[in-house]
């Protein structure tokens, strides 16, 4: 084919042609494109319609200036338009850790390819493209997944505000995420190996943070902002109630009965938080710095019992897993978990009924054994 245009080179190491260009918005803006192909005759194609993407961006921002209308219109691009909507995000109670996802999903992936592109331009046949070739590139299917589902969730707010006739990201499709790749991430402890790791941790308040936690399935954050009120030790079932959850909607959690033990042992703070020690931000959540705190405590109590990598929400699943090996009924378990979907905890327990707390009425007593 000749002599590939500026634009285009071929990555040896990644035996891929690659699209990669240095763009300048109206208004000076400048971007990066920057996308891999399989043939030297796909990286051309791209090449051409980001440049004509480019040409029409302008012409259209020559329009408006003719017109008096501000630059940003009822089509703005897509660099534009995701920086708008991720500043919604910003203002939405999401955790830190989510917003950094959505900011790194963007600059790595999204605006390098779409981002000189009018809204309007960007079609379901492109989407498909780039959910295959990051496919092809090697990525998880969860991760493609993540990617598609940020791009999704932004030209969705696009159609909401009537820029989009629809969006375009519907009916892509993605790579399956296998159960056995989702279980990779899922690391429930064994009992031997959850004394284990209490053994070895050193310092108290972390011992009881870790039975707790292994005893309810709290997630960290729903730790940091468990109140005394909020625990009944004394009843039929042990519970905690929890009022802000991830999912939005509050929930029971039976406890478990050596979590049981360890609240009754714990002494209650002035301030009515059983976990004073876990600082939380504005937001409610427990902050970037004390999760950094805890991940290292965890990390080194982990180490000094044997056990390799154990993550804080590996806790979390220890104690489904030894709910649903109790019997305790999947959607008995969905609910006093939190999650959404009965998909994320049938491999857990081995039934599923609409009983939800007297379902655990049969697998623990007040306090006790089971």
């Amino acid at each position: 084919m000749g002599k590939a245009p500026k634009g285009i080179y071929f990555d040896q190491g990644r035996r891929r042609w690659i699209v990669q260009l240095r763009v300048t918005l109206p208004g000076g803006r400048a971007l990066r494109h920057w996308t891999s192909h399989p043939t030297e005759e796909e990286a051309r194609r791209v090449l051409q319609e980001v440049q004509e993407d480019l040409l029409l961006v302008r012409a259209d921002d020559k329009r408006n200036r003719r017109l008096g209308r501000p630059a940003a219109t009822s089509a703005p691009s897509f660099a534009d338009y995701s920086e708008r909507w991720l500043t919604t995000r910003r203002g939405a109670n999401l955790r830190p850790a989510t917003l950094r996802e959505y900011e790194v999903v963007l600059r790595t992936h999204l605006v390098p390819r779409f981002g000189v592109r009018n809204l309007v331009a960007i079609e379901r046949p492109d989407v498909q493209r780039m959910a295959d070739e990051i496919a092809g590139a090697g990525h998880a299917p969860g991760g493609v997944r993540a990617i598609v589902a940020v791009l999704s969730s932004c030209l969705g707010r696009a159609v909401r505000e009537g820029l989009l006739a629809a969006n375009p990201c519907l009916g892509v499709e993605l790579p399956k995420v296998r159960l056995t790749d989702r279980l990779a991430h899922r690391r429930p402890l064994s009992p031997s190996e959850l004394e284990g790791l209490l053994a070895a941790t050193t310092q108290e308040h972390w011992r009881v943070l870790y039975r707790v936690a292994a005893g309810t399935g709290l997630r960290l954050s729903e730790l940091g902002r468990l109140r005394w009120a909020d625990v009944d030790l004394a009843g039929e079932v042990a519970v905690l109630r929890v009022h802000k959850a991830k999912s939005g909607r509050p929930r029971i959690v039976p406890v478990l009965p050596d979590a049981v033990t360890a609240l009754n042992a714990w002494p209650k703070s002035l301030g009515g938080r059983v976990f004073g020690f876990l600082e939380l931000g504005d937001d409610g959540n427990v902050t970037a710095v004390a999760r950094s705190v805890v991940k290292n405590a965890l990390a080194r109590a982990a180490r000094r019992a044997g056990l390799g990598k154990v993550r804080f929400h590996d806790l979390r699943h220890t104690w489904a897993t030894a709910a649903g090996l109790a019997g305790v009924p999947s959607e008995a378990l969905r609910a006093a978990g939190g999650w959404s979907s009965l998909s994320l905890v049938t491999h857990y327990g081995r039934a599923t009924d609409d009983a939800a707390l007297a379902a655990w009425r049969g697998v623990l007593r007040p306090g006790g054994r089971e």
